[in-house]
């Protein structure tokens, strides 16, 4: 399948160089959130807020704005690619977006992730959760599930192997006012 995504993504640029149209056409390449592999002794949920289902692919291709190769430090999110889209279109919306166009420089410091329980996997019903992930930390706050939060020290601990909750210098107040914060705002 990857092969006929990339044979096929290959026709699309070489057809749009030959009509001159590839300087002025952003091309975007994103994915879905796939399944756990066994990560985590999970099956195939992939609702979790491991990093494994939270990190998906989004390249994007218009060397007028990014340069190639470049890897942005700054979070980018799903939502960005409309806000992005239609910032490069020229479109000026009427509402705010929750997202912001990728060129534009502004970066976060938290980003807000949310799971609302459903019965699609057994395995994961009443686990909702309301979670902040900082270039550092990431807290997990359940909603159906008392006393088993997560905070993971990312730099020293990237395949969150180790739930620090309990140590007295993790930041879980901050992380907890963070995360209250972000669900004010959105």
């Amino acid at each position: 399948m990857m092969k006929a995504v990339d044979e096929s993504l290959g026709r699309i640029l070489a057809s749009l160089e030959k009509s001159r149209q590839l300087a002025d056409t952003v091309v975007i390449f994103t994915s879905d959130h796939g399944y756990f592999y066994g990560e985590h002794g999970l099956g195939p949920e992939r609702r979790l807020a491991y990093e494994e289902s939270i990190r998906i692919p989004l390249l994007v291709r218009y060397p007028r704005l990014f340069a190639a190769g470049s890897t942005p430090a700054k979070f980018a999110l799903s939502i960005d690619v409309a806000a992005t889209t239609l910032a490069l279109s020229g479109v000026k919306t009427t509402q705010p977006l929750h997202g912001l166009p990728l060129h534009s420089g502004k970066p976060r410091d938290a980003i807000l992730l949310e799971y609302f329980s459903d019965s699609v996997f057994p395995n994961v019903q009443k686990m909702g959760y309301k979670a902040v992930r900082t270039n550092q930390w990431k807290y997990i706050r359940y909603e159906d599930i008392s006393d088993s939060d997560e905070v993971y020290d990312l730099r020293n601990d990237p395949y969150e192997m180790n739930n620090v909750i309990r140590h007295r210098s993790t930041p879980v107040a901050a992380l907890g006012r963070r995360l209250d914060h972000l669900l004010r705002s959105s």
